[in-house]
């Protein structure tokens, strides 16, 4: 059964994917744009998280701070790749929201079960979509992989990322074009360098 907290973990992601892009492909057709705010750090950090940020990656804090979302944050790979018409690829953290109506830890506490996060991640409607192999770093409950074909096609992978037993939780999307041999490494260090704080 889906609850309400799994249909916003799943619709947040690929929002937030779909978030990284428009405002990129704005300011290259429009040259007399605003240039876009570029902040060059080692640590990504927002309410109750932190994470090392992998090398070629900087901030892009003016993307969701259009449209509000300043709790959630977008790191854009700077050099997207050396072959025609790259997809931009990037990091987007965004914080899962507490399901309306509901008592926090009924959003929450089911996200602990590593299969319960599976079913509703594995649903995401993404091409050739599956769970990924191996051990997670400490604090990723599961994580997916998947070809977003719409547009210009793209990976995506998928992280939930909760602290046992807090009513709190991420999902921490990142975006390479499928020509990217390092995009899923470098999403992997992504992972591995979060860390949770008070």
């Amino acid at each position: 059964m889906i609850t309400n907290s799994a249909i916003q973990v799943r619709t947040r992601a690929l929002f937030a994917a779909f978030l990284l892009l428009t405002p990129l492909a704005c300011q290259n057709k429009d040259a007399g744009k605003k240039k876009p705010e570029i902040v060059r750090i080692e640590k990504l950090t927002g309410p109750g998280f932190s994470m090392k940020v992998p090398e070629g990656y900087v901030h892009r804090p003016d993307i969701l701070k259009r449209i509000g979302e300043t709790d959630d944050k977008v790191l854009w790979k700077e050099n997207p790749g050396d072959y025609p018409n790259p997809y931009p690829g990037g990091i987007i953290v965004a914080t899962v929201p507490t399901a309306a109506g509901l008592p926090p830890e009924k959003t929450f506490e089911p996200l602990d079960d590593p299969e319960y996060c599976l079913r509703e991640l594995l649903s995401m409607p993404l091409k050739g979509i599956s769970k990924t192999p191996g051990p997670l770093p400490p604090g990723a409950v599961c994580q997916v992989r998947g070809e977003d074909t719409e547009d210009k096609p793209h990976i995506v992978i998928s992280t939930l990322m909760k602290q046992p037993g807090k009513n709190a939780a991420w999902i921490l999307v990142c975006t390479h074009d499928p020509r990217d041999v390092d995009g899923p490494s470098e999403c992997a260090r992504a992972v591995e360098g979060w860390e949770f704080i008070p």
